[in-house]
């Protein structure tokens, strides 16, 4: 029974994958953003700069001398010359940007700060400015795939009130300043995954919706407590050798909608890996567990608990069967499954 049960519960997922994304039914007040029913990091940061767009100031904005600056690039975002981004990824060291930095900048408010593929190492806390009179100030900071290992605690602190993005995916990170987010009153989005840092002390933000984590030196998630993430909608983990998670690691999470656990190097799901929050259970609020390509082979009984509408996508694991004992009460309750592949 429960074999007929499951084929009919996969067929349902493949019937209506697209629209039951497309709907995104009952996600509290602030959608998850969605590509083809995936999460949309980057179509999160567009609904941010076009936020920005609405808010921004009605005088025009000007950008310093070219030659003065140069590598780095000032360009006007809007056809009404009021929002300004600069483009320093072509700068060799912090010394010269630090150098420019010193340069006469006529406005020193930028929405996006952009150093993705730069060579720069480190990121000093006084290349922005120590006093009042020359301090820099950025919505979106984008070190993405580029050489940075470490960002000195502060070295964005004049930002605290606009920085809304920090984008350092791919990075060469092994110094990070987690314990400073929670100074920033706006931030949402934070990608900090495929870096080096070794571990991430508990963190704190009462703003932030969007957090990826991932280094190849990771083994264990900060804890979670009470109150000190109720904005975060999206949690993902990537490409770390964690093993395991420690039961119960997500019941804190109180607005949490969507997990992903990938390459993790997973291979046992404890009772009460996926506890969710009284907040979310029973609330039929639609939630979405990524496990793939990890190495499970097993998962206890009430490892995952559903929202009345649940997705797990199981895919790329080492499963061989469905375990009545373990599926059957939540195949009842509303779980989807997806173990293709």
């Amino acid at each position: 029974m429960l074999g007929h049960t499951v084929t009919i519960k996969l067929l349902l997922l493949t019937l209506a994958y697209t629209a039951t994304y497309a709907l995104q039914k009952n996600i509290h007040e602030s959608p998850v953003p969605l590509v083809n029913g995936v999460v949309s990091h980057e179509l999160f940061r567009e609904e941010l700069l076009e936020g920005s767009k609405d808010l921004a100031p009605t005088l025009p904005k000007k950008c310093p001398n070219a030659t003065s600056i140069s590598p780095c690039v000032c360009t006007h975002g809007n056809i009404i010359l009021t929002i300004i981004d600069l483009d320093c990824s072509q700068v060799a060291d912090e010394v010269e940007l630090e150098t420019i930095f010193k340069e006469d900048f006529p406005n020193r408010h930028f929405r996006m700060f952009n150093m993705s593929h730069s060579p720069l190492k480190i990121l000093p806390k006084s290349v922005f400015g120590n006093h009042l009179v020359d301090q820099f100030r950025f919505e979106i900071v984008d070190f993405s795939h580029s050489a940075l290992e470490e960002v000195e605690k502060d070295a964005f602190q004049h930002s605290n009130k606009l920085l809304s993005v920090v984008d350092m995916t791919g990075a060469k990170l092994n110094t990070f300043p987690f314990e400073s987010i929670e100074e920033f009153q706006v931030l949402s989005q934070m990608l900090v995954h495929e870096n080096q840092y070794s571990e991430i002390p508990p963190l704190v933000s009462s703003s932030l919706r969007d957090l990826t984590v991932g280094s190849s030196s990771l083994t264990q998630l900060p804890e979670f407590s009470v109150g000190s993430l109720p904005s975060l909608q999206i949690l993902g983990v990537q490409h770390s050798p964690l093993d395991t998670i420690t039961p119960g690691q997500f019941v804190n999470l109180e607005s949490l909608q969507w997990l992903v656990l990938h390459d993790v190097g997973l291979t046992t799901l404890e009772t009460d890996t996926f506890l969710l929050n009284d907040n979310l259970l029973g609330r039929n609020i639609t939630f979405f567990i990524h496990i793939e390509d990890n190495s499970i082979q097993e998962i206890q009984p009430d490892a995952i608990y559903s929202t009345g509408d649940t997705w797990v996508f199981l895919r790329g694991n080492s499963l061989s069967i469905l375990d009545k004992d373990v599926w059957q009460s939540l195949l009842d309750n509303g779980v989807i499954v997806d173990v293709y592949g």
